[in-house]
Protein backbone atom coordinates (compact mmCIF):
# COMPACT_ATOMS: atom_id res chain seq x y z
CA UNK A 1 0.00 0.00 0.00
CA UNK A 2 0.85 3.18 -0.24
CA UNK A 3 0.38 6.80 1.35
CA UNK A 4 1.02 5.44 4.63
CA UNK A 5 2.17 7.76 6.85
CA UNK A 6 4.92 6.56 9.25
CA UNK A 7 6.86 8.06 12.34
CA UNK A 8 10.07 8.41 10.01
CA UNK A 9 12.50 11.22 10.90
CA UNK A 10 12.75 11.91 7.44
CA UNK A 11 10.14 11.48 4.90
CA UNK A 12 12.81 10.83 1.24
CA UNK A 13 14.54 8.18 3.58
CA UNK A 14 11.10 6.35 4.85
CA UNK A 15 9.81 2.83 2.65
CA UNK A 16 7.76 3.65 -0.13
CA UNK A 17 5.31 0.90 -0.19
CA UNK A 18 4.81 -1.46 2.47
CA UNK A 19 3.73 -5.55 2.68
CA UNK A 20 3.56 -7.95 0.81
CA UNK A 21 -0.28 -8.31 2.73
CA UNK A 22 -2.89 -11.10 1.30
CA UNK A 23 -5.85 -9.99 -0.14
CA UNK A 24 -8.93 -11.47 1.36
CA UNK A 25 -11.69 -10.20 -0.75
CA UNK A 26 -12.54 -7.88 -3.40
CA UNK A 27 -15.26 -5.02 -3.18
CA UNK A 28 -16.81 -4.16 -6.79
CA UNK A 29 -13.87 -4.87 -8.72
CA UNK A 30 -11.80 -1.74 -7.52
CA UNK A 31 -11.62 -1.94 -3.77
CA UNK A 32 -9.33 -4.87 -2.29
CA UNK A 33 -9.78 -6.14 1.71
CA UNK A 34 -6.27 -6.70 3.35
CA UNK A 35 -5.32 -9.26 5.79
CA UNK A 36 -3.03 -6.88 7.75
CA UNK A 37 -1.08 -7.94 11.02
CA UNK A 38 -2.05 -6.82 14.44
CA UNK A 39 0.39 -3.89 14.34
CA UNK A 40 -1.40 -2.40 11.53
CA UNK A 41 -4.64 -2.10 13.09
CA UNK A 42 -5.00 1.66 13.03
CA UNK A 43 -4.92 1.61 9.22
CA UNK A 44 -8.50 0.77 7.67
CA UNK A 45 -7.80 -2.18 6.17
CA UNK A 46 -10.00 -1.67 2.31
CA UNK A 47 -7.96 -0.07 -0.71
CA UNK A 48 -8.40 1.17 -3.39
CA UNK A 49 -7.04 -0.49 -6.93
CA UNK A 50 -4.44 2.20 -7.70
CA UNK A 51 -2.92 1.76 -4.39
CA UNK A 52 -1.76 -1.04 -4.36
CA UNK A 53 0.95 -2.47 -6.54
CA UNK A 54 1.82 -6.59 -7.05
CA UNK A 55 4.43 -7.90 -5.10
CA UNK A 56 7.39 -8.88 -7.40
CA UNK A 57 10.95 -10.00 -5.46
CA UNK A 58 14.13 -10.23 -7.95
CA UNK A 59 17.47 -10.90 -7.60
CA UNK A 60 18.58 -7.34 -8.04
CA UNK A 61 16.53 -5.77 -5.20
CA UNK A 62 15.87 -9.22 -3.36
CA UNK A 63 12.50 -8.67 -0.83
CA UNK A 64 10.18 -5.76 -0.35
CA UNK A 65 11.28 -5.19 3.09
CA UNK A 66 13.80 -3.36 4.89
CA UNK A 67 16.67 -5.84 5.89
CA UNK A 68 19.36 -5.06 8.43
CA UNK A 69 22.57 -4.24 5.76
CA UNK A 70 25.70 -6.63 5.94
CA UNK A 71 28.67 -6.30 8.46
CA UNK A 72 31.45 -4.96 6.01
CA UNK A 73 34.35 -4.12 8.68
CA UNK A 74 35.13 -8.09 8.50
CA UNK A 75 35.70 -8.20 4.70
CA UNK A 76 37.62 -5.22 4.73
CA UNK A 77 41.08 -4.36 6.12
CA UNK A 78 41.13 -1.28 8.43
CA UNK A 79 42.86 1.83 7.61
CA UNK A 80 43.98 5.41 8.99
CA UNK A 81 43.15 8.03 7.41
CA UNK A 82 45.70 10.70 7.52
CA UNK A 83 44.18 13.60 6.16
CA UNK A 84 40.82 15.08 4.55
CA UNK A 85 41.69 16.98 1.78
CA UNK A 86 39.21 20.26 0.91
CA UNK A 87 37.44 20.13 4.20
Amino acid sequence: GKNIHTNHLSEKLRPKCFGPFKIIDTIRTINFKLKLSNSWKWIYNIFYASQLTPYKANKVYGPNYPKLAPDLSKEQEEFKVKAIVGA
